[in-house]
């Protein structure tokens, strides 16, 4: 039993060490991406993909909608695992 709680937590931590350095590569590509605009390189104006960005009550929710999914897909409700203790 500890050696299955053992792998879970390594698997939490490398999962997390993923999710970590992809957001610090996308913030470093924003953060790129805004300088280039600042300083004249990049024009939006000719940018193919709309910016309108519509932030409300229902985009939120799904968000997080989204990552409860996630977090539960990966990592709760192992059903198989509760039916063989049983």
């Amino acid at each position: 039993m500890e050696d299955k709680n053992c792998h879970k937590s390594i698997a939490l931590t490398v999962c997390l060490i993923v999710v970590g350095i992809l957001v610090a590569a996308a913030l470093m590509c924003i953060g790129i991406f805004a300088i280039l605009m600042h300083a004249g390189i990049i024009s939006v104006k000719h940018f193919p993909i709309s910016l309108d960005w519509e932030w409300n009550f229902w985009t939120c929710l799904e968000a997080i909608g989204t990552i409860g999914a996630t977090i539960v897909a990966l990592f709760g409700l192992n059903l198989k695992e509760a039916r063989e203790k049983r």
